[in-house]
């Protein structure tokens, strides 16, 4: 038995910890409401979406919208992290796609409760061409805005009590890198 485990584990991948899809974005600040930002800044960064740690699709049946989404409890660990501070808050972490002729869209955004009542978030929307090839959040993806998206923006927003402030920003580029095998 002992040699069978061991053989078992010299042929099992050494890379099974998190099987990490990586979202990259780049945009322009066109509307702020944040001293910090000016118009025409540049914002980017990436985000990483842990397969192990996503839920299941809402609508498994639907073949042209994949809906997944989870408000996750204090001290778990987030699916998509890399706008958001760990470990502070609840985090809400979804992502909305429809694979529809000629009008596919893409929305993650990550967002943390800071605390009551503050939160921070992002959220990236893409949509209004054909560009997926499934409902799936995890396939290889890459949008510019010299493809004429309908829809290719982006958002950060804060909010404390009763104020929110938000930072816009039209993206120039877009793209999901699947399944890099990462330690984590």
């Amino acid at each position: 038995m002992r040699r069978l485990i061991a053989i078992l584990l010299l042929i099992m991948p050494f890379c099974v910890q998190a099987q990490i899809v990586r979202v990259d974005y780049e945009g322009v600040v066109d509307s702020t409401q944040v001293p910090k930002y000016r118009i025409g800044d540049t914002i980017k960064g990436s985000l990483f979406i842990d397969m192990l740690l996503a839920p299941p699709d809402l609508f498994p049946t639907n073949p042209e919208s994949g809906s997944y989404s989870r408000f996750l409890e204090p001290r778990q660990p987030d699916w998509i992290t890399g706008h958001n501070p760990r470990g502070a808050g609840n985090a809400y972490d979804r992502i909305l796609t429809r694979n529809q002729p000629g009008d596919d869209s893409y929305t993650v955004g990550d967002l943390r409760d800071l605390g009551k009542p503050s939160f921070r978030s992002l959220e990236l929307l893409v949509g209004g061409l054909e560009f997926m090839s499934s409902d799936s959040f995890d396939q290889a993806l890459s949008v510019k805005a010299e493809d004429s998206p309908g829809i290719f923006h982006g958002y950060l927003e804060w909010g404390w009590d009763r104020t929110r402030r938000l930072v816009g920003f039209a993206l120039k580029s877009f793209k999901v890198t699947p399944g890099r095998c990462m330690a984590s």
